[in-house]
């Protein structure tokens, strides 16, 4: 009878607690500092958001370019010797409205890469992965999702976080990375 009743008490006080009374409160922040959220994208946002990056305190040059239909912001985050850029993805057929920006970096053709190679890769690497094109070269690509909006912080953060996983792989660029 008595773990009844310690049943009831537990339920009646669970009952008259508040729901968020164990749950973390975020700061309250001045709506002068919230950043714009980006819901979508278009290349030229891209292409802004992008000049904020640089690489030992050097911001990189990117630029607007275009790769065979496709027009691309390039990312020289290993130099000129890899092709790496990022393209807004998911959009209206008039390429506004982009709800995703597709990040990638050609290293051309690896000699060390084989399917064993990329299956680690793609086992062990949380949101960046590896595959080779129809003429042997090796690309390591990520997607970044803007459904419910981010900042452009988190965007540069982003592609840094992009070019720290690949540079832990080692790569090596080759003289075959063709746009």
């Amino acid at each position: 009878m008595a773990s009844i009743f310690r049943a009831f008490v537990v339920t009646v006080l669970l009952a008259f607690t508040p729901i968020a009374a164990g749950q973390p409160v975020l700061p309250q922040s001045d709506s002068k500092t919230v950043p714009e959220l980006i819901t979508s994208i278009t290349l030229q946002k891209l292409a802004q958001v992008f000049s904020r990056i640089s690489i030992n305190g050097e911001p990189i040059h990117s630029e607007i370019t275009k790769s065979g239909a496709t027009s691309v912001v390039t990312l020289p985050l290993w130099g000129s010797n890899v092709w790496a850029g990022a393209t807004p993805e998911s959009c209206l057929a008039d390429r506004s409205d982009c709800k995703s920006v597709f990040v990638f970096a050609n290293f051309g053709k690896q000699v060390t890469v084989d399917a064993n190679w990329l299956n680690n890769w793609n086992r062990t690497k949380i949101g960046v992965k590896a595959y080779t094109v129809s003429d042997g070269q090796l690309v390591v690509a990520s997607e970044i999702m803007l459904l419910s909006g981010v900042s452009q912080d988190y965007i540069v953060r982003f592609v840094s976080q992009f070019k720290t996983a690949v540079d832990s792989s080692k790569l090596t660029p080759t003289d075959a990375n063709t746009r």
